[in-house]
């Protein structure tokens, strides 16, 4: 993988970088990018009592050199006028609900006297242990490139650095960033629960017991009668098992309306994660690219397997197409998908334990006269494949990333975040293939499938994760197999279908949090009910003796912000009115307020608490 990391991708993250400006030693600043690129830098850290960036640097010693690096603490009127300013201002606040640091910031801190940027290396407090006699050595500059990274995905770094928690002081005036976050990467469970509205069936101890009491008491009432019941359910099991097999041998695949890359058309031209200029159209592209190519394999393998008639053969055994069975291709093998973390899984083949996208291709070029043959267990496999690609063909997949968490052992360990591409369950086509599916596959699942979060979950839920695992190893067993597969980056690996565990990625739950930020036009949808945060109020020229126009309302409630609150003076030609509510509601045109009085808006919101 090609590594041509760039820093300071975000204005902020760039104006930090300011503090390496007018620096002439020698090779000091490549190096210390070097040293970071290389991985010499651990244990990034900030000290809460010193609001100090401190780092760990491998050089040439054998101990690595602490390096401190920090900036000078605002007094605290500077940060009570700071604070206040962008309290009074929604626009300011909404950016920050929504992880990006407006410009506007930097402008009135520029108005009040603050630094909130280093304007060069002389406005921080260095120290390295090296015996450098400069000023700014390589270990020094590796540890700001990387505060730059970190402050790219969290501007209220550049707060902390100055000594100001920005989220507490927004809290003492009525602004709770913290419930009022933006889009954020879900776990497993939370995501398929917003897809298919499954938040599983757990029996409440009582009912567990009451209904294992009486299923001894029918067990010992019933006797004799044991055999004829089972006799009776093995007829119903078998008939429920052809009506599946029925449902799975006919989807239709070509009813899944074609999207092309009107979804990518969403997102942002640029990701922090990556120095692709267009990302959206690098996705499309490969996404295009392996439907294309896998398409043609799967081709491929169809028109190779007409079998040749054996005339040496007297009678030879055929299956029901009359086609001999001894020149059938062999069937791709049975296995079980296991969960080994919160978010991954592995394939179970004996004692095995392999990655799917080891059995993609032989799950793609079965004949499928050869699968019909074998155990329910591959042909449901091999039709969930046939649907994944068949979505990737329609452009029909949207990418999802998760946290995940170490859960062995009874530690929990931050694992690389997982990319998983879902299908788009909002389009009609989409969803009643995969429900089909489900339907045709539900006597099997649990043989094909295993996790302890799936336990209670519906037959929805775990075919939806089938199709988006398929989804994942038909991308991967195909940048795997591209010769020509160059990444730049972890996020074109990850966007790739590649397990970051398997490439030594450094990433946790910050960079998972920056993917699902860029992510959040696919997941807008599935955050409601939404209940306002922030919201905007104007008072007539009358009402300035009343509460200001800054209002939070969480669950029903709502609080009043400082008096003092800046207002759009109204006009004096219009008559006296009611003040306005501090309640959002709908109005009747009668009782609408006059058009010189600003219209009511929501900066942002949170997602309502679930019951």
């Amino acid at each position: 993988m090609a590594s041509r990391t760039t820093y300071g991708n975000t204005w902020w993250g760039a104006a930090w970088l300011q503090a390496l400006t007018s620096i002439d030693y020698e090779n000091r600043l490549p190096r210390g990018r070097t040293y970071l690129n290389q991985g010499r830098l651990d244990n990034l850290r900030l000290n809460p009592k010193t609001n100090a960036v401190e780092a760990d640097v491998h050089g040439s010693a054998y101990y690595p050199y602490a390096v401190s690096v920090a900036q000078q603490p605002l007094p605290p009127t500077k940060v009570k006028r700071l604070v206040d300013d962008i309290a009074r201002d929604p626009d300011l606040v909404a950016s920050l609900l929504e992880g990006e640091l407006p410009p506007a910031i930097l402008e009135r801190a520029e108005m009040l006297g603050i630094e909130l940027f280093p304007k060069s290396h002389r406005s921080l407090k260095i120290s390295c242990s090296c015996p450098d006699i400069a000023r700014v050595c390589k270990h020094v500059a590796a540890t700001i490139y990387a505060v730059s990274v970190s402050i790219d995905h969290d501007p209220f770094l550049v707060f902390r650095l100055r000594g100001v928690d920005l989220k507490a002081e927004l809290l003492s005036r009525g602004i709770d960033v913290a419930k009022a976050v933006t889009v954020k990467a879900p776990t497993a469970p939370e995501l398929l629960a917003r897809m298919t509205g499954d938040v599983g069936v757990e029996a409440a101890p009582e009912a567990a017991s009451e209904a294992a009491a009486s299923a001894a008491e029918a067990a010992a009432t019933e006797g004799t009668a044991t055999e004829t019941v089972t006799a009776e359910d093995a007829a119903k099991t078998a008939d429920r098992e052809a009506a599946a097999l029925a449902l799975l041998r006919t989807l239709p695949y070509g009813t899944v309306e074609s999207m092309g890359g009107r979804m990518f058309e969403l997102l942002a031209p640029r990701l922090l994660l990556s120095q692709q200029k267009d990302f959206p159209a690098w996705l499309g592209k490969m996404l295009r690219r392996a439907a294309r190519e896998l398409d043609r394999m799967s081709r491929n393998a169809a028109a190779g397997t007409a079998p040749e008639s054996d005339a040496s053969s007297a009678s030879p055994l055929t299956d029901e197409d009359g086609v001999a069975i001894n020149d059938l291709p062999p069937a791709p093998p049975a296995v079980k998908l296991v969960g080994t973390s919160a978010a991954r899984f592995e394939v179970k083949a004996g004692r095995k334990k392999e990655a799917l996208n080891q059995h993609a291709f032989t799950y793609l070029e079965a004949d499928p006269r050869a699968v019909r043959l074998a155990a329910p267990e591959v042909e449901v496999l091999y039709e969930v494949f046939r649907t994944a690609l068949a979505l990737m063909k329609a452009g029909a997949l949207i990418p999802v990333v998760l946290k995940d968490r170490d859960l062995k052992k009874g530690k929990e360990k931050v694992l690389p975040p997982v990319l998983w591409w879902m299908p788009a369950m909002r389009e009609e086509s989409v969803a009643k293939l995969v429900d089909r599916l489900a339907r045709g596959a539900s006597p099997w699942l649990d043989r094909v499938i295993e996790a302890e979060w799936l336990e209670g979950r519906s037959d929805l839920t775990k075919t939806v994760l089938l199709v988006g695992l398929a989804a994942n190893a038909l991308l991967s067993a195909h940048a795997l197999l591209v010769a020509d597969a160059k990444f730049q980056s972890f996020a074109e690996v990850i966007f790739a279908g590649v397990d970051l565990n398997s490439v030594d990625c450094p990433w946790g739950d910050g960079e998972a949090e920056t993917l699902a930020r860029w992510l959040k036009p696919f997941l807008l949808g599935d955050l409601f009910p939404w209940v306002p945060v922030l919201t905007v109020r104007t008072a007539r020229a009358s009402d300035e003796s009343q509460a200001g126009d800054v209002t939070r309302s969480t669950s029903g409630s709502s609080r009043t912000a400082p008096a003092g609150t800046r207002r759009r003076r109204s006009s004096p030609n219009s008559s006296p009115t009611p003040s306005a509510p501090k309640t959002a509601s709908r109005r009747s045109p009668a009782s609408r307020p006059s058009p010189s009085r600003r219209r009511s808006w929501t900066a942002s919101a949170r997602r309502a608490e679930s019951p």
